[in-house]
């Protein structure tokens, strides 16, 4: 299935686990409440596409395009989301415990490290685990953050002259001034 296009195709509770569609487009696809458990979905442009329900645990969707597709009460367990395009994606109600993300947390200090960590898994748990990020009044200049789901995260006074912010997941983040 590598390379197929199955745009706008309904593939709405269908058994897909273990496949490997590694480079194919599927715009605007239906995958609600699909079984893609351990499927291989590294590159595919899944653009647009409803992902609401499905068990993606173990997949490999590593450089894939997600961009405006619909990831509610997905199950990212431990899924590969590293290069992964977000832009326009919630992922609130979204499980992703033990996903693999490329948060190029190894540059940043241990401190941030565990605050960035702590603040996706209370992303992912809707606040039940985890804790939301402070990262008021610090200097962040030219510090790496990309891909990070800084959603909620308390920014207020933060510097962040020259970060790189490219797919950061930023909605509703607290910027107050005092």
């Amino acid at each position: 299935m590598s390379d197929a296009n199955l745009d706008r195709s309904n593939l709405a509770k269908s058994k897909l686990s273990n496949v490997y569609f590694a480079g194919a487009s599927m715009k605007n696809a239906s995958l609600a409440q699909a079984d893609l458990v351990s499927t291989d979905l590294s590159g595919v442009d899944l653009g647009g596409a409803n992902l609401e329900g499905a068990v993606l645990k173990d997949a490999n969707l590593s450089g894939a395009n997600l961009q405006n597709a619909i990831l509610k009460f997905t199950d990212l367990h431990g899924s590969n989301l590293k290069g992964v395009s977000l832009q326009n994606v919630d992922l609130s109600s979204a499980d992703t415990r033990g996903a693999q993300v490329a948060t190029r947390l190894e540059g940043l200090v241990r401190e941030l490290q565990e605050i960035i960590r702590e603040h996706a898994l209370w992303i992912s748990t809707d606040g039940v685990c985890g804790r939301r990020a402070d990262l008021s009044k610090r200097d962040m200049s030219s510090v790496d953050l990309t891909g990070l789901v800084l959603s909620g995260a308390d920014l207020s006074g933060t510097i962040l002259n020259g970060a790189f912010l490219q797919r950061c997941a930023m909605r509703s983040p607290i910027f107050r001034t005092r």
